[in-house]
């Protein structure tokens, strides 16, 4: 089974020092540790998803990950933008720079990314389609954590391998 908790946090709250990273449950929020082993995963364009996800990793000694594009997007918004929206509109899988890690030793893996209009970067669904969550306790964040319900209610929910990740969110 899947478990889906929501990390909605600002980069300028990373470091808040509570011991965890925050859990989202219904409308209460908790405190939440890793149990077991935990791995933070993320891809970061400007530096923020990356700000946050060392603020996890220092709060939970999870291991990391980044995940990069095999071609580096351009450092120019704008055009960052061009590519973006086609990446999008073509539905298209940029090649990770790395395979993906084995997930088999870890019971929690975070997900972080960045908002990409209302969306995550294709990057990270080439990731999600390389990857085995079951069984996995997933924790989802990004500095706008507004959007990551939208994200994971719409755009995760057509997954077959992520339909009861989704599904645990609902």
């Amino acid at each position: 089974m899947y478990y889906v908790a929501l990390v909605l946090m600002l980069v300028t709250g990373c470091g808040s020092g509570n011991g965890g990273a925050t859990e989202a449950t219904g409308t209460t929020a908790t405190t939440m540790t890793p149990q077991g082993k935990a791995l933070v995963v993320y891809y970061s364009w400007s530096g923020h998803t990356k700000e946050m996800a060392e603020a996890i990793q220092a709060n939970t000694g999870a291991d990391i990950y980044r995940i990069e594009p095999k071609e580096p997007y351009t450092n120019d918004y704008d055009t960052l933008v061009r590519l973006a929206k086609e990446e999008r509109s073509e539905g298209k899988r940029p090649a990770m720079a790395k395979a993906a890690p084995d997930l088999q030793g870890y019971d929690t893996v975070y997900l972080g990314f960045p908002n990409w209009w209302g969306d995550m970067s294709m990057l990270l669904y080439t990731f999600l389609d390389s990857v085995d969550l079951s069984g996995k306790k997933v924790v989802v964040f990004a500095p706008a954590g507004v959007v990551v319900s939208r994200i994971l209610s719409i755009q995760l929910s057509g997954w077959n391998r992520m339909q009861r990740l989704s599904k645990a969110f609902m």
